[in-house]
């Protein structure tokens, strides 16, 4: 990114000592940008004021801007988007295009470590427009190789290809060694993959072919890597050599390379390098026939992903230990390697689902700031709706999540908010109301998503500390939903605190008694109970209806307020509730 001008240090635009501050920590972080990124971010975190109340937009960019790279390249990649996401309209509105092409480049690389990999793709393309209409070639070629990888990651080898090799062109073309071996690593790799898809499908001669094309190209990026020190890059391509010699059929060479590629990469302590070595090497031995040497592969893979966090790799390791126990007969070891991936599972399951929230709520700080900071008080109005449909569509689906688990339809949200309307409208609540209501009563049992599934769906009675660990999810799901300047989440946030509750004061997680709970609360409540009892859970049958309404009218005065259960009976009654018996 180009140098910017020395900021003003006049006192009509900010006091001398703020300004001269804000200059040296710039200059710092500019240094430090090439090979010591993350310095930055601690270094914006303290600019980002200075800049603010200085009101130029140019440094306010660039500020946003190394404060995001010094996040993304510590793996703080929701703390990175806003300020990248702030800094790329800044960029934008200035003009910029350096400025915006370097800031795409990374967003694109935060989305994809969310797991946003459209998203990604799209920012990334338009970073190589840009770098190709200012002819910054190497950073077009890098550009390219991000997108080649993102490509790969979504199994699309043939997109990846040209892409990969267009990168490696242009690092030759510059003499750039370290690119270069990345460049031909990355060319053998995707066309082993090729191969090994062509054989699938019976085309021998392709699959030779790209096999024959791969392995120099390989052997010249374990040169390169050699000569530079560059032991994952070593390790990478000899990994992908081996697959290629075993696939030509040459297992003294496949295993000649594999010993190399381990030998890297344990030079270079990287756990994940190995591991992704030895997961060949278990493939190669599990297709020779030696299951208990591609059990001991795995095994081994499993350990270094564990120590080096790569929880996804890991999903794949355990999947092949499942299927390599039951072709051994040993069952019990299948069992347990299947336990724990269910369990892995459902934490990145649930972690992901957390991250795309978190991801839209940064998505909207973002928004919301760039229109308040142009002072459009009517298109902030008109955005802040959509925004707010668009959030409280995702709050929803995390809500799903939470509830499907404990339900046996997802649409157990939206009877509840369903019901809750009624009985709101029934006592004359304004129909403005009713409408939030409906919406925001899907959200109240959001903060079971923090709730263990072993405890959420036990059959038989909870412990006490189980019990303590269940009433959470008011108090969690209150938290999610909290801190907006919004009325709908507002009176979403209300209900998940408050729709356990009982009018004797007797419930949780506060104690409120009668009318010191919020009106939403204790219309959900009665709400919430009769879809429990008239519904399947896995530890009951549903009840009929006579039950259902018996068990609600003997909580009257004690679980339930009495107003609210009188509108009950008279929605009962008149045939408006349930739904399919003269209702609506």
């Amino acid at each position: 990114m180009r140098e910017l001008r020395r900021i003003d240090t006049s006192p009509s635009s900010i006091q001398t000592a703020e300004a001269e501050r804000l200059t040296a920590l710039l200059e710092e972080a500019r240094a430090a940008r090439a090979n010591e990124a993350r310095r930055g971010g601690p270094l914006m975190e303290e600019a980002l004021p200075l800049a603010r109340a200085l009101g130029d937009s140019v440094t306010l960019a660039e500020v946003l801007f190394l404060l995001g790279l010094g996040r993304y390249v510590t793996g703080d990649f929701l703390g990175a988007f806003g300020p990248l996401e702030e800094a790329l309209t800044l960029f934008t509105r200035v003009g910029d295009v350096g400025g915006e092409a370097d800031t795409l480049m990374n967003l694109g690389g935060v989305l994809g470590g969310l797991g946003d990999h459209a998203q990604a793709l799209e920012s990334l393309l338009r970073a190589r427009d840009r770098y190709a209409a200012l002819g910054h070639a190497m950073q077009e070629a890098k550009t390219a190789q991000h997108i080649a990888v993102v490509h790969a990651n979504r199994g699309e080898f043939g997109a990846a290809l040209p892409l990969h090799e267009f990168a490696l062109a242009r690092h030759r073309e510059a003499g750039h060694e370290r690119g270069m071996g990345y460049g031909l690593s990355y060319v053998g790799a995707t066309r082993v993959e090729l191969a090994v898809r062509a054989g699938a499908r019976g085309d021998a001669a392709r699959a030779r072919a790209e096999l024959e094309a791969a392995l120099p190209l390989l052997e010249e990026a374990v040169v390169i890597g050699t000569r530079l020190a560059n032991l994952r890059q070593v390790a990478f391509a000899a990994t992908a050599a081996s697959q290629a010699e075993f696939e030509l059929g040459r297992m003294e060479a496949a295993e000649g390379w594999f010993s190399r590629a381990v030998a890297a990469a344990r030079g270079g302590e990287d756990r994940a390098t190995e591991a992704y070595a030895r997961m060949e090497a278990a493939r190669q031995r599990r297709e020779r026939g030696d299951v208990a040497g591609a059990l001991g592969e795995l095994t081994a893979a499993q350990l270094l992903l564990d120590a080096a966090g790569a929880r996804h790799e890991t999903v794949m390791v355990l999947r092949d230990l499942v299927d390599l126990h039951e072709l051994a007969g040993d069952t019990t070891s299948a069992l347990a390697a299947l336990r724990q991936l269910h369990t892995l599972e459902l934490a990145l399951r649930d972690e992901s689902a957390e991250a795309r929230w978190h991801l839209a709520r940064a998505r909207y700080d973002v928004e919301l700031h760039r229109l308040r900071s142009q002072e459009l008080e009517e298109l902030v109005q008109e955005r802040t709706q959509q925004l707010e449909a668009s959030h409280f569509a995702l709050l929803e689906r995390l809500a799903v999540v939470a509830e499907f688990r404990d339900a046996e339809t997802a649409d157990h949200t939206r009877r509840v908010g369903t019901l809750a309307a009624l009985l709101a409208g029934h006592l004359g609540v304004p129909q403005e109301e009713v409408r939030m209501l409906r919406l925001a009563a899907r959200l109240h049992d959001i903060g079971k998503i923090a709730v263990p599934d072993d405890i959420l769906l036990k059959p038989g009675r909870l412990t006490p500390d189980e019990w303590t660990l269940i009433q959470t999810h008011t108090t969690v799901g209150a938290q999610m939903l909290g801190g907006r300047d919004s009325p709908l989440l507002a009176m979403a946030e209300e209900i998940a605190w408050t729709h356990h509750e009982r009018w004797d004061g007797e419930g949780y997680p506060r104690g409120l008694g009668g009318e010191d709970i919020p009106l939403v609360g204790r219309l959900v409540a009665v709400a919430d109970v009769y879809d429990a009892l008239s519904s399947v859970r896995p530890y009951k049958a549903a009840w009929p209806l006579a039950e259902v309404v018996g068990e609600i009218e003997r909580g009257v005065g004690t679980r339930f307020d009495p107003r609210v259960v009188g509108a009950f009976l008279d929605l009962i009654g008149t045939g408006r509730w349930p739904p399919g018996e003269g209702g609506s």
